[in-house]
């Protein structure tokens, strides 16, 4: 069965270069013109997917089983350099899989000059990822001048703490469906090659590493299989505000739509996409009964009962024409589910809307709007109301970044919610 992979935006030059790459990797390329950008299809053949990797000896059947000439092999890794320890951590990470350590390895083999560059052995940072938000936690943010000029990169702790935070990245970023390709390290790299680095030359350079790095791992136990690390049982419940019968707030155009039908279409992108962040999502549909209160604690008893580590109600405002802000709301007394609600301000920034009352946060007290929503989950909860959809600027700016934007916003403030302020 053929595997067939796309990459859009490419410029005319991006597009030859790479098409002239997978070529000579044996796949098949369809070039085609989209909007003044490039797209390419490329579709390569079972044997090569899943067979002999470029670049391993023939034969070989991975790592562990390598058997790399004389003239090929590396050095062996011994614990007096960082680079040495990287290799001896990598060796006996139990929860990567063998051919996923073939591929990262080779990476760093490439990004590191074999653990010779600054940023390796000062940082501890071999795979030149810069620092992004998503990094707080895994990494701290240092001043780095590199190849292509001056930038913030991550500094790591240790050699574990950089293997750790190199998955994290990957897994938190624009790789979509890289999981897929656990048991391949020459689909994973050709999947992640062309959003990790510019240099159109940069695939085959990594492919060429791939014996170096399977002699290196070789013969010491770098077979196990296992998963990624990440924080995958992690649940959050998605309750969509209102209901079909009072479907809440109508939004002016561009919006166009009750809370109730965009905030559906907000949680159906969250749900696509919650796994790329290391959550279980979950969407919660309130039901009208004629009983306002009866509505929401049946609501927060399927949230309790399913396991929700926190929860999100989905709404946004609307006054009038001039009303306008980003706004958060939870319960007056509760320090996660406000650390909860500094994050979604925080990741709401690109609205580029006031935050009402100063800082986006309103902490709600009993008999205020919304109260009954915070309090009725054992798990954190936060309403969000992003925009105000009686204000025709309001609801621009939301439409440009469409519900896929807001709801990778909400994502992301869950995520880093999750991994540094939940057992705070």
């Amino acid at each position: 069965m053929a595997f067939t992979r796309f990459y859009a935006g490419l410029s005319a030059q991006q597009a030859s270069d790479f098409a002239e790459i997978f070529t000579r990797d044996g796949a098949t390329v369809l070039t085609t013109e989209d909007e003044g950008t490039f797209v390419l299809q490329v579709t390569y053949p079972d044997t090569i997917v899943t067979g002999n990797l470029p670049g391993a000896p023939t034969g070989s059947a991975g790592a562990g089983s390598a058997s790399p000439t004389s003239a090929g092999a590396a050095a062996p890794p011994t614990p007096d350099t960082s680079w040495g320890r990287l290799i001896l951590a990598l060796r006996n990470a139990p929860d990567l899989r063998a051919q996923q350590k073939i591929a990262c390895l080779s990476q760093w083999i490439v990004e590191s000059g074999r653990g010779t560059s600054t940023l390796g052995r000062q940082y501890l940072n071999f795979g030149g990822i810069k620092y992004r938000a998503r990094m707080e936690g895994y990494a701290t943010p240092v001043d780095y001048t590199a190849s292509d000029g001056e930038g913030v990169y991550c500094r790591f702790a240790s050699e574990e703490a950089f293997i750790r935070g190199y998955w994290h990245f990957i897994a938190s970023g624009p790789y979509e469906d890289w999981e897929q390709f656990r048991d391949s390290a020459a689909g994973y790299l050709r999947h992640v090659a062309p959003k990790y680095a510019a240099d159109p030359q940069y695939l085959e350079k990594v492919l060429s590493c791939f014996a170096e790095a399977e002699g290196l791992l070789a013969g010491t136990g770098a077979g196990e299989a296992g998963q990624v690390p990440s924080r995958s049982s992690f649940r959050l419940a998605i309750v969509v505000g209102h209901n079909s019968v009072g479907q809440g707030a109508n939004g002016v155009a561009p919006i166009s739509r009750p809370e109730f039908q965009f905030n559906n279409a907000v949680a159906d992108r969250m749900m696509e996409e919650a796994a790329h962040y290391n959550v279980v999502a979950k969407r919660f549909n309130r039901v009208h009964q004629g009983s306002y209160n009866e509505e929401i604690r049946t609501v927060y008893r399927e949230v309790d009962g399913w396991g929700g580590n926190c929860a999100l109600e989905l709404h946004f405002n609307a006054l009038n024409a001039e009303s306008t802000g980003t706004e958060m709301l939870f319960a007056v007394g509760s320090t996660k589910s406000r650390a909860l609600a500094t994050r979604l301000v925080s990741e709401s920034g690109w609205l580029h809307l006031k935050l009402r009352g100063g800082d986006g946060l309103k902490p709600l007290q009993a008999g205020d709007r919304g109260y009954s929503s915070v309090v009725a989950s054992r798990a954190p909860t936060v309403l969000t109301e992003p925009f105000f959809g009686s204000n025709p600027r309001d609801c621009l700016a939301a439409a440009s970044a469409g519900e896929a934007g807001l709801g990778r916003a909400y994502l992301r403030a869950v995520r880093d919610w999750a991994t540094n302020d939940m057992l705070n």
